[in-house]
């Protein structure tokens, strides 16, 4: 992923000075961010592992637009110096805004049920911090002595992005109306979106875990589970033939249904004791109708048993209760709740003085994605109103906190609904996406508008012609910077892990929109909005 971005910088902007500046800055923000997150004693899991490659692409961006204006800055006639630090005052604000944006949208993973993608939030969250100093010391600090590029608006390059800016501008509200129109069919496409889970598709077929797990659930038994503490209502109860028949009659029931591999339940030791006891005739494959019976077989299966065995696995110490366990194969996270959720609603209808919720891992971990999803939801919700009123109370235009919104939130509309099309599934990884990209995408858009405001309040031009201005200027560094993210964050779809794989597809597709978006809707909207008032 580093060599792709870096190969990218070094192709568009042909310098080796600003591939090595790039290259340092963020290396030593990796570095440092990852230090630190060691000092603390966590451990690095599948999830934290993904902090390098997230905190190298939230600074890229920055990194491209500060050189890239740098270079630019030389061009109205200043020295090195001068174009340095009119490049610091220009971007400060910019790269403050961004800084604090993305901040508050890794923290927002805090509202995460799960621990490891809280502690990605709060990393990643110290490493925008780290960065956002060394961009505005480092960067200025390196430029200053080693050779920059230069740049003249005579090239071709200048040349096709100041027609492609004629060309935009010109056709703004071309570009709203195809958004007006494609935003709301993607929002309704969403709902149609499967959430689902299935942690043993997380690793491909070329992991060793995978393979057996398939091998035991194909030629075995289930890999999941669901486990009921059936409740009698009182001490030895468990010895009563009317609580074991109707145990009896619920393992039946979960053995009729889909996806179920075997059901384990102590009414089948007393049928096979009963059975065994009597000449192994069929006809007492049955439960007792003698309580004392019963208890005389439990007797003779626990003195049984292997020494220093007992039956304390299936049954309380109490006698109270039994343990009725049911093995499931090739489910999904909503397979096994409705399972769970069927198998207790049979309880309460046909047996409610025996009723006892299911309980088991695989239940705990199914409910954890749809959970996890709620919960980064409101995350999101409250991350991006936050977000909208740093922007607008940095820029000091409530116009352009909303521009913003629009703007940054559109993109993974979009790219959630193109996933709704493909058919693709929703499971823990899309939970973070949103957060993750939200603020990668806020960055150009942070400078985009503040080079708009720029044009409107120093150098005095209309809307259109600021609109222009800005897409002259910034488009080379949209286009540069997420055309590597994009390329970077998709190299990831090749992860063997689904979590990883899912997260860079989909982080790509709206890092593209995003760019999209930034060079063809911004400029209408900032001329559609602006009425003096920008």
């Amino acid at each position: 992923m580093a060599i792709i971005i870096l190969a990218t910088l070094l192709i568009g902007m042909r310098s080796i000075t600003v591939a090595t500046v790039t290259s340092i800055v963020i290396g030593f923000t990796v570095a440092m961010t990852m230090g630190i997150y060691g000092w603390t004693g966590e451990v690095l899991n599948t999830v934290t592992a993904a902090a390098p490659p997230v905190i190298m692409t939230l600074f890229f961006a920055d990194c491209v637009h500060f050189v890239m204006a740098a270079v630019q800055q030389q061009t109205h006639g200043r020295t090195r110096q001068q174009a340095i630090a009119e490049t610091i005052r220009l971007n400060l604000l910019p790269i403050l805004i961004k800084t604090a944006t993305t901040i508050v949208g890794f923290l927002a993973l805090n509202f995460s049920d799960s621990p490891p993608i809280n502690q990605l939030g709060n990393v990643v969250a110290v490493g925008s911090f780290i960065g956002c100093i060394l961009t505005i010391t480092l960067i200025p600090t390196m430029l200053s002595y080693l050779p920059m590029p230069k740049y003249t608006e005579d090239t071709r390059v200048h040349r096709a992005l100041a027609a492609f800016a004629d060309w935009v501008v010109a056709r703004n509200r071309l570009f709203l109306y195809g958004f007006i129109l494609l935003l709301p069919i993607s929002l309704l496409l969403i709902p149609t979106m499967k959430v689902d889970d299935n942690f043993v598709h997380y690793f491909d077929k070329s992991f060793q875990f995978r393979q057996d797990t398939d091998f035991l659930e194909h030629r075995l038994t289930g890999l999941h589970s669901l486990s009921y503490s059936v409740p009698s209502g009182q001490q030895e109860g468990i010895t009563d033939p009317t609580y074991l028949r109707q145990l009896d009659a619920f393992a039946d029931w979960y053995r009729g249904q889909p996806h179920v591999a075997h059901v384990s339940t102590l009414s089948d030791i007393i049928r096979r004791l009963n059975k065994a006891m009597n000449n192994d005739d069929p006809a007492f494959d049955r439960i007792p109708d003698d309580k004392k019976l019963i208890a005389q077989y439990l007797m003779l299966y626990e003195l049984s048993l292997p020494q220093g065995e007992d039956m304390s696995q299936i049954v309380d110490v109490g006698r109270a209760e039994s343990l009725l366990s049911v093995s499931l194969s090739e489910v999904s996270s909503n397979d096994i709740i409705k399972l769970a959720d069927d198998g207790q609603a049979w309880l309460k209808q046909h047996s409610p003085q025996y009723y006892a919720p299911a309980t088991g891992m695989s239940l705990t971990f199914s409910h954890l994605t749809s959970r996890n999803i709620q919960a980064m939801f409101l995350g999101t919700v409250v991350s991006v109103l936050l977000v909208s009123m740093i922007m607008a109370a940095a820029l000091r235009n409530y116009r352009l906190g909303w521009i913003s919104l629009v703007i940054n939130l559109a993109p993974a509309g979009i790219a959630f609904g193109v996933w709704a099309l493909i058919g693709s599934e929703v499971n823990l990884a899309i939970s973070m996406v949103t957060s993750i990209t939200y603020g990668i995408v806020t960055d150009d858009t942070v400078h985009t508008m503040t080079k708009y405001r720029w044009a409107r309040q120093i150098l005095k031009m209309s809307p259109v012609d600021a609109a222009r201005e800005t897409l002259t200027y910034t488009g080379g560094a949209v286009i540069l910077s997420s055309v590597a993210l994009a390329a970077g964050f998709a190299l990831l779809g090749l992860s063997s892990f689904n979590i990883t794989a899912v997260m860079g597809i989909l982080s790509a597709l709206i890092i593209a929109i995003a760019a999209t978006a930034e060079l063809l809707l911004l400029p209408g909207l900032l001329i559609l909005f602006d009425r003096g008032k920008i």
